[in-house]
């Protein structure tokens, strides 16, 4: 029972670190860069003026897979307004897996795969799928969203944003 014990005492102690060094509301984002699967980097600060929502998913996530028709119809809904979906795949997610599921879907946002986990790292050091930031057009934090969005509540926050 002492292990047990133990072992979820460890547990508690790292999330509630990886939570408290994690990106919040306020923050600016990290300007690191990434690769869509288009092949032509970028770096966050590119994004600048845009309302941006990064996800950070995985393709053996189920609440990530469920989420995707959602955040196709968000782009789709914003896009021509300055809105942007920055789809980020997890390190530990296989490259071929992300493609086929990107282009089965023919999801309409840019998708990226953090192949050595520095995106993942540079917003906090996530741990969990779906995680989800919405950003404004300044390039800070406005919300941190762990696990699947309320999608009703999503669409007016973006709307907002987008006319600030």
């Amino acid at each position: 029972m002492r292990h047990i014990g133990r072992r979820w005492l460890q547990f508690l102690l790292f999330t509630l670190t990886a939570l408290l060094v994690a990106c919040s509301t306020g923050d600016r984002v990290p300007n690191l860069s990434f690769t869509p699967l288009d092949g032509k980097p970028m770096t966050f600060e590119q994004l600048q003026g845009k309302v941006v929502f990064v996800n950070f998913w995985a393709t053996s996530c189920a609440a990530c897979i469920e989420e995707m028709p959602a955040l196709s119809r968000l782009q789709k809904q914003y896009g021509t307004q300055g809105f942007r979906i920055v789809a980020v795949a997890m390190d530990f997610d296989q490259l071929p897996y992300v493609r086929n599921f990107s282009k089965q879907n023919a999801l309409p946002f840019m998708v990226a795969h953090d192949t050595d986990g520095k995106l993942a790292q540079g917003f906090g050091g996530i741990m969990a799928t779906p995680t989800s930031f919405l950003i404004d057009k300044q390039g800070r934090i406005i919300k941190r969203y762990m696990g699947k969005p309320d999608m009703t509540a999503l669409a007016p926050e973006i709307e907002t944003q987008l006319h600030k």
